[in-house]
């Protein structure tokens, strides 16, 4: 399948995974595969869970991975970026593989998100077709109907292997893009919808007001930042600059205020349900007007600049309010910037064309969020930092020998430690202001079943619909 964030979100409700993830606690779990057996850092054994049906009929076996990892290693896979460790898929049997890399200690972790199993009838399907018909997953549930932009019907999938072990799960779903934060919320209050993912925390206190409503907002993974453009030049390429905008922030008020303390400050990129990288004790630059003002003056810019701040409108929370109050704290060190708020794609685009190297000694700023659901501090760090990064307006060469060196280190320990060096050498380099770690926050019927994630998935097969009030 190919899509999107919500797309990367639903695949796993028609196509499986080989591996589970618990909610909360990120541990491990027994899916399309039973049982694991981690020989090497480049070497994965597998056993295969006998029994299954995609929904053309097809039984899943070994073929059906060594499938699927050809076409996510096909040039063109979205999925690829997260598989570039895979060497090959041995099939020892019908129902046992091993997987061979490069040295990865993280290929547990993608499982779980990524690496969905395919039947063999679909090779040689349009992409496009396989996405808009799910025959060829063997996952809980079948996609019935996709209007564009508004609604995607999916209906239990009859013959999935675990409908034992959910027996009570929702017989259909309704899936509705809504936009707009504040139609979302009046939806549910008018019973049109029965959940909501991505309520904004200013509207958690009128949702509770409703005695027929509830609200769940859990730590999870997603990290905001702000990036300033290094790459081409000007102001932000001096480091003095941008330690100075780093003290000038001031994460805190941004957290209390805006996100209503539904936030938890990061002093890294990496969250706990990394496979590495994360370390609680990691502090970042925090706020200190009087060394923010210190480095400006003996920076090449002491009298200040102009700058420009981009941030998306409703993308991530507290985007718009975040990108306004910047100016404020900029002002403070003499930086007068002005706020760009724009809809995700304009934004993306934006950003885009300064890594093409467009606006050459302009100073800009990007008020960026990243997921990184995955648990890859492999995937996360060259994404936002590196030279090559789809995310990124830097380029260190340093930093990308540092990170690689992370990534391909295959003792566990040491890779903790390569990755705190990373995590060092950004802070360093001051390349971003990390702001925190935001919670996810759902709002729902009183009475719903149902298990809020940590990592930005909504596995609608574990609401309970007994549990579910009439």
């Amino acid at each position: 399948p190919k899509s999107n964030f919500i797309g990367a979100m639903i695949w796993k409700w028609c196509y499986d995974t080989l591996i589970g993830m618990e909610a909360g606690t990120g541990k491990k779990l027994p899916w399309l595969a039973t049982k694991w057996k981690v020989h090497s850092p480049r070497k994965l054994e597998l056993w295969l869970r006998k029994g299954v049906k995609f929904t053309d009929g097809t039984t899943f076996t070994a073929k059906n991975v060594e499938f699927a990892f050809s076409r996510i290693m096909a040039k063109g896979s979205r999925q690829r970026v997260f598989f570039k460790a895979l060497e090959r898929v041995e099939i020892v049997n019908d129902y046992q593989v091993i997987l061979h890399s490069k040295p990865d200690n993280g290929m547990l972790n993608r499982l779980a998100r990524w690496g969905h199993a395919m039947s063999l009838k679909a090779k040689g399907v349009d992409k496009k077709i396989i996405s808009r018909k799910t025959l060829y997953g063997s996952g809980p549930y079948i996609l019935t109907e996709w209007a564009k932009g508004r609604k995607m019907v999916f209906d239990a999938n009859p013959n999935w292997w675990a409908n034992s072990k959910y027996p009570n799960r929702p017989k259909k779903v309704i899936l509705r893009g809504i936009k707009s934060s504040v139609t979302r919320v009046k939806a549910l209050q008018k019973g049109e919808i029965d959940l909501v993912m991505g309520i904004l925390p200013q509207y958690i206190p009128q949702i509770e007001k409703n005695p027929k409503l509830a609200v769940a907002d859990i730590p999870a993974v997603r990290m905001m930042f702000i990036s300033f453009v290094t790459r081409n030049g000007g102001p932000f390429a001096d480091q003095n600059v941008r330690l100075a905008a780093n003290y000038a922030i001031d994460a805190e008020l941004l957290r209390t205020t805006f996100l209503a303390g539904k936030a938890v400050i990061s002093g890294s990129l990496f969250h706990p349900w990394n496979y590495a990288g994360y370390n609680k004790n990691d502090k970042w630059h925090g706020y200190d007007l009087k060394k923010a003002k210190a480095y400006m003056a003996k920076s090449k810019y002491p009298k200040g600049f102009k700058a420009t701040v981009y941030a998306t409108i409703g993308r991530y929370p507290g985007d718009v309010k975040t990108c306004e109050a910047l100016g404020g704290f900029f002002k403070e060190i003499g930086i007068k910037a002005t706020c760009r708020t724009m809809p995700y794609s304009a934004w993306k685009k934006k950003r885009k064309s300064y890594q093409k190297g467009k606006g050459l000694g302009e100073a800009a700023v990007f008020v960026q969020g990243y997921g990184n659901s995955g648990g890859d501090p492999g995937n996360i760090a060259p994404a936002t930092g590196g030279c090559k990064g789809h995310s990124s307006v830097h380029c260190f060469k340093d930093l990308d020998v540092q990170i690689d060196k992370a990534k391909f280190t295959a003792d566990p320990k040491q890779q903790q430690i390569e990755f705190e060096k990373v995590t060092a050498m950004m802070k360093e380099k001051a390349i971003f202001k990390i702001l925190y770690k935001t919670n996810d926050i759902y709002a729902y019927k009183k009475g719903f079943g149902f298990n809020p994630r940590h990592d930005e998935s909504f596995y609608v097969w574990e609401i309970d619909m007994s549990k579910v009030k009439k």
